[in-house]
């Protein structure tokens, strides 16, 4: 896709043979990238639907077994929101 194409936070770069889609929101200097991205739109669920498993899953868009999935790939309790593992390592 061309550059100028990308809506405002989005950029386009090369690098080597590659081209890499970089997202800038307000406020926030460096790149995200998809994994953090992917965990706001989760938190911002889990936030909004008070913990709400169901009800978060289908504001993402997924069935409550992935959103579960997630959750413990990453680490996360059920009512971890706040994106940090609260599990014993």
């Amino acid at each position: 896709m061309p550059a100028a194409l990308l809506p405002p936070p989005l950029e386009s770069t090369v690098i080597g043979s590659e081209r890499v889609i970089t997202i800038r929101l307000a406020g926030r200097g460096a790149p995200l990238d998809l994994l953090e991205i992917e965990q706001a739109a989760v938190r911002a669920a889990l936030n909004a639907t008070n913990g709400q498993q169901v009800r978060a899953a289908a504001l993402l868009g997924v069935t409550k077994r992935v959103l579960n999935y997630k959750l413990k790939e990453w680490g996360w309790r059920p009512m971890d929101t706040a994106g940090t593992s609260t599990s014993a390592t």
